[in-house]
């Protein structure tokens, strides 16, 4: 369903190009850790350039940050941030990527590190081991004797924003050395024969991850400007105003840039799953940790189904529902939690005077296109925001998958998201 909508840059910017096919996605602290759908920061970056208005006035927000990406973007263009995501592991990655710390800093902390880590692996001292489920089914024991010998060393770090920094290097490194596949994001094991041959060196991967983030992290230190403020909270957006620190961005923010989950953690983007096992190593709350998907936007089936005034949703909604009405649930759940939170974002965005952008997917449920772009045009109006622009992109290095089974039939796949569409708001 095509959108009928037109902005008036619509012919201006038909060849303009955010597809950024061969750009470094992973640039200075961009790269510290992978993350399911990160938005790239080429297209963050071209949006700050576009509709921020001046360094010192604006307030850029991502009410759905993830790992961080328009928050490192904002602050290397002098803007100060907020973000916000429901997932600890998320609010970690963006919290360490977002804070400049000095090369020489970490250089030392390492040589300390590495030092006591040999020391204790070499003597295979024991360590406390955290009680994590099926941890003997997800990591060899050399793995999680490993792991427990890093994790204790870097709790003994006393600057908490250096101790962070090597959680995220460590976070990295658990996924390297579990018997997790490589390039999923959901948790499948590896198959009997590659299980046999997987030979896990957890100092040796925690070496090399922790070596090229501090690269990048001297990138970055260099590239920013310190005095600018970037704050991660851990939070739900459907309930913004009630999170700390709403006194820096309630009616106050003027450009808000985003990608919200796609409302399908089970077949498209499992974000709790890829957060899973580093979240339960670094002792995040067991119980939060494992609920991360079914807390996400449409995790909760809603008892009524209200007229959410969007024709496109409605249609859609009796399309799937005709082929599944569980499915035709689960997709109005999830708008149903988007307009709820349009809701909250109208309140903390200056009037007037700024701009909100969407990159988002149309996902596709029982095999019929949703049109996302679309249904939140119509969701925006309801809440005052006045259509801009769409910008298509191709998506040719997004780190999700291309395709899935969502019936989970053998040889019966069906396609996920390939292109974005970025839509812009004023407000």
């Amino acid at each position: 369903m095509q959108s009928t909508f037109e902005g008036p840059e619509r012919k201006r910017e038909i060849k303009d190009d955010w597809t950024f096919a061969d750009a470094d996605t992973r640039r200075m602290t961009h790269g510290l850790h992978t993350y399911p759908a990160r938005m790239i920061p080429q297209v963050t970056e071209k949006l700050i350039t576009k509709f921020a208005k001046s360094e010192s006035d604006d307030l850029c927000i991502d009410p759905f940050c993830g790992s961080g990406t328009v928050l490192v973007e904002a602050k290397l263009k002098g803007i100060k941030s907020v973000g916000v995501d429901a997932n600890p592991l998320a609010v970690l990655i963006s919290k360490v990527k977002t804070t400049p710390i000095k090369k020489e800093v970490l250089e030392r902390e390492w040589s300390s590190l590495r030092q006591k880590i040999e020391g204790d692996i070499s003597k295979e001292k024991p360590v406390e081991v955290p009680t994590i489920k099926n941890l003997e089914y997800w990591f060899k024991p050399q793995a999680i004797n490993g792991l427990a010998i890093i994790k204790h060393h870097i709790n003994k770090i006393e600057n908490k924003d250096v101790q962070d920094f090597f959680k995220v290097c460590f976070s990295v490194t658990v996924r390297k050395v579990s018997n997790i596949r490589s390039g999923e994001f959901k948790l499948y094991r590896l198959p009997p024969d590659k299980l046999k041959l997987h030979d896990p060196k957890p100092l040796l991967a925690f070496s090399e991850v922790t070596n090229n983030n501090i690269q990048r992290m001297d990138k970055f230190y260099k590239a920013v400007d310190k005095s600018v403020k970037s704050i991660v909270v851990k939070g739900d957006t459907r309930k913004l105003l009630e999170l700390d620190p709403r006194n820096l961005y309630e009616n106050c923010a003027t450009l808000l840039i985003t990608s919200p989950p796609y409302g399908d953690s089970h077949t498209t983007v499992a974000y709790g799953q890829f957060s899973r096992y580093s979240s339960a190593w670094l002792d995040f709350d067991e119980e939060e940790v494992w609920k991360v998907d079914r807390i996400a936007l449409g995790g909760k089936l809603f008892d009524e189904v209200e007229d959410l005034e969007s024709p496109a949703l409605t249609h859609t909604l009796h399309m799937i529902a005709d082929a599944d009405e569980y499915r035709a649930r689960e997709t109005y759940a999830f708008f149903k939690d988007i307009d709820t939170c349009f809701a909250q974002i109208a309140k903390v965005m200056k009037k007037r005077k700024s701009t909100i952008c969407f990159v988002l997917g149309n996902r596709t449920v029982k095999r019929m296109v949703v049109p996302a772009d679309q249904i939140m045009i119509e969701l925006g109006h309801k809440h005052g925001f006045k259509y801009y622009d769409t910008y298509h992109r191709e998506i040719p290095n997004k780190t999700m998958p291309l395709q899935n089974a969502p019936e989970n039939e053998i040889a019966l796949k069906g396609e996920t998201i390939s292109k974005e569409n970025i839509v812009v708001w004023k407000y």
